[in-house]
């Protein structure tokens, strides 16, 4: 790849100087830039005081911004601006933004517009928010006026730049043209005609909004007043009162006497559980002795006391009550400070044995309490249980709808309601959010050209947009191109390559004849003629006198090439005879500008001899070589000549000649080399390095490769220095 670059290189450097200097000259006579920018706050992600409170939601902000990108870049909008830029310069035709050429003056389309009544158009069509029409001619023509001084839609969006500053409520519009008053101008004009279509815009549409939302809200308000009262007629035809809602509170009552009573339960089963656990420790104390008497009836009668004082305790907020539980709570004190409750010389079993009896005692009077209350508990229950109205019925099912119905329409009823009213609230102010936050200016300098980095982009585009089509062609080139490549692709012997050379610049005459000293100036001369010389000691050690030099196709270089092996012979002073019996293209014969005299040749059978092949002979300008020519035509070697021709009688020339050289016709498009064969000692095929081999060659190649012995091998002409060593 790098040699196919370098083989190309001053093809590529010169894309490239030409490159830059074509980006030169138009960044030479292109108008100065002046830029002027405006920047604008939304409010989209500021949360407003209102009656429906809402979260910002990214998605929808950004949905919002680009609504509001897209009406800014609207046909409308830029429209509007159009209008009133093309106002300016009618009102001040001293100092326009704009001035038109004389070309443009004189068009048709300047003057196809009435100023006067250009202006009255586009103040109606500004005042109405309305574009200018194609099937009306006036307003036809003003449209093609207004693209006389680039004040069309497409004119104008090319130089504006409307975004959104990143991560911002911002938004940044730019203008870039050659008036820096004119750019100041759309920054800040393209704003206000923007914020005139966006509440027109608003306002058309949360006004529909508001409607359709009221007329919701009012249908919606009469089928709640008609399920309701649907309702209140099924209800007062049963009955005043609701069996379903009066069932309700009977079971909710229910379910709290059970409550209770479970709690009792809990308390009873607990109290029985202590008694159990008294007695077994009783009767593990056994019998006390009589002094213990005393103080079980002091127990006794302490229990007694506590008792009373527990059953009116829920009512000592009654003075008379609170008078009688300080005089109980005062004789119970008096008890239990009494000695008699001490056990006497520190007996500890009767001490034990008194206060297990009067837990003991305490626990009966709770477990009797307590089986009051279960029992009046469930007598209740089991009252309320019979008061319970029976259900189920289809009265009682469609009161139940009724009143589910009446549910959903009035929750339904009450979201649309909220929906109104925000609704309501945006139709107040519908983009009272949008705020100018910097006001364009006319910009001082114009925009930096970069005239250097757009040259070097350019150059170097340039540069490697070259190299990377003629890799490509280098790689899409399916030639022979190298040695290498040909043994793989042909498969034939090859004896030699020979690189290609310009024999216009210089003849073989002049490369064959210089001396060592000029060779050497011209590297590719001297190589080919090394090439030729190596193809020369080829040719001789093969013994082959007569040698047909034919190829595939045509233009391979076998008229150059046989003359450079006529050169190469002559330098060994060796005879040699060159004839031309390539009939459909005689270039040997007209090179070497002979007469056509093979096709006449015959040889009477009265007088064989040599002295009439040299009639046919021709001398050349190379010593020592001679040469037949041809006239040449459409036929082949049996077709024209005579039966005693030249090739059936070479064997006369033998002696004459060191080599004999026939150059035949290509073997892809003619059968002559196929018939020559015949009379060649040996056959050297001519393959250019150029070629790319098809089926035809392939065929040819076959019937080379059948020739056994004969033939000699292959020369690769035409092979480019980069390609000799690969």
């Amino acid at each position: 790849m790098l040699h196919a670059l370098l083989k190309r290189k001053w093809i590529i450097l010169g894309c490239t100087f030409l490159t830059i200097l074509i980006s030169g000259f138009f960044l030479l006579i292109r108008d100065q830039v002046y830029e002027s920018s405006a920047q604008y706050s939304t409010g989209f992600t500021i949360q407003q005081v209102s009656l429906v409170n809402e979260d910002i939601n990214p998605y929808e902000t950004d949905t919002k911004f680009n609504n509001v990108l897209e009406t800014f870049n609207s046909p409308k909008v830029i429209g509007m601006l159009s209008y009133n830029l093309m106002l300016h310069d009618f009102q001040n035709p001293n100092d326009p933004f704009r001035r038109l050429n004389d070309h443009q003056l004189k068009s048709d389309v300047y003057r196809a517009v009435n100023q006067d009544q250009a202006k009255g158009i586009l103040k109606n069509k500004i005042d109405s928010l309305d574009l200018l029409s194609t099937v009306n001619p006036d307003e036809a023509n003003l449209l093609l006026f207004l693209g006389l001084y680039d004040y069309d839609y497409s004119s104008i969006e090319k130089g504006l730049l409307i975004e959104r500053i990143p991560r911002t409520d911002y938004l940044n519009i730019s203008f870039k043209s050659e008036d820096p008053y004119l750019s100041a101008y759309v920054v800040n004009k393209i704003g206000e005609e923007f914020l005139i279509f966006y509440n027109s815009l608003s306002s058309t549409l949360t006004a529909a909004s508001v409607q359709k939302i009221a007329n919701i809200v009012e249908q919606k308000k009469r089928q709640v007043d008609s399920i309701t009262e649907n309702l209140t007629r099924e209800r007062d035809r049963q009955g005043s009162t609701d069996p379903v809602e009066a069932n309700k509170n009977t079971m909710a009552l229910i379910a709290h006497l059970q409550s209770n009573l479970a709690d009792e339960r809990s308390a009873y089963n607990h109290d029985v559980a202590e008694e159990q656990s008294i007695k077994d420790q009783l009767d593990n104390l056994g019998t006390p002795q009589a002094s213990q008497a005393a103080p079980a009836n002091n127990n006794l009668e302490i229990v007694r006391l506590r008792k009373k004082i527990s059953d009116l305790a829920p009512n000592k907020e009654d003075p008379k009550v609170a008078d009688q539980i300080s005089k109980l709570q005062t004789d119970l004190n008096k008890l239990l400070a009494s000695p008699a409750n001490d056990p006497p010389g520190g007996n500890s079993q009767q001490a034990t044995y008194a206060t297990l009896m009067s837990r003991k005692s305490t626990l009966d009077v709770d477990m009797s309490a307590t089986s009051k209350n279960m029992a009046y508990l469930s007598d209740e229950i089991a009252s309320y249980s019979r008061s319970l109205r029976p259900t189920g019925t289809n009265m009682d099912a469609k009161i139940e709808a009724l009143r589910n119905e009446a549910d959903i329409a009035t929750k339904e009823y009450s979201d649309i309601k909220s929906k109104y009213s925000q609704a309501e609230g945006l139709q107040e102010t519908p983009v009272i959010n949008f705020r100018q936050t910097l006001v364009g200016q006319p910009a001082v300098d114009p925009v930096p050209s970069h005239t250097l980095l757009i040259l070097g982009i350019s150059g170097f585009s340039m540069l490697a947009f070259s190299s990377l089509i003629f890799i490509l062609l280098e790689l899409l080139d399916s030639s022979i191109k190298s040695p290498s490549r040909f043994i793989g692709e042909v498969g034939l012997p090859l004896l030699n390559p020979v690189n290609r050379i310009d024999t216009k610049k210089r003849s073989l005459q002049d490369l064959f004849n210089s001396s060592p000293e000029e060779q050497e100036k011209y590297p590719k001369e001297l190589l080919f003629v090394r090439f030729m010389r190596k193809l020369r000691f080829d040719l001789e050690t093969g013994n082959k006198k007569v040698i047909l030099i034919t190829s595939t196709k045509k233009a391979e270089g076998k008229t150059t090439l046989i003359e450079a092996i006529a050169y190469s012979l002559s330098m060994t002073n060796k005879k040699v005879l060159l004839v031309d019996t390539n009939f459909s293209h005689n270039t040997l014969t007209r090179h070497f500008n002979v007469e056509g005299k093979l096709e006449d040749f015959s040889i009477p059978s009265e007088r064989p001899g040599a002295a009439n092949i040299e009639s046919s002979i021709s001398p050349t300008h190379i010593k020592l070589v001679d040469v037949i020519g041809c006239r040449g035509g459409d036929y082949t070697p049996d077709e024209i000549l005579d039966k005693n021709y030249l090739m059936v009688n070479l064997k006369l020339l033998m002696g004459n000649y060191d080599h004999i050289l026939l150059e035949g016709a290509s073997l892809n498009d003619h059968s002559d080399s196929k018939e020559l064969t015949r009379y060649a000692d040996g056959v050297l095929a001519v393959f250019s390095a150029d070629t790319v081999i098809n089926q035809l060659d392939k065929e040819s190649i076959e019937f080379l490769s059948q020739l056994g012995p004969k033939f000699m091998g292959c020369v690769l002409n035409k092979v480019e220095m980069e390609n000799i060593d690969s």
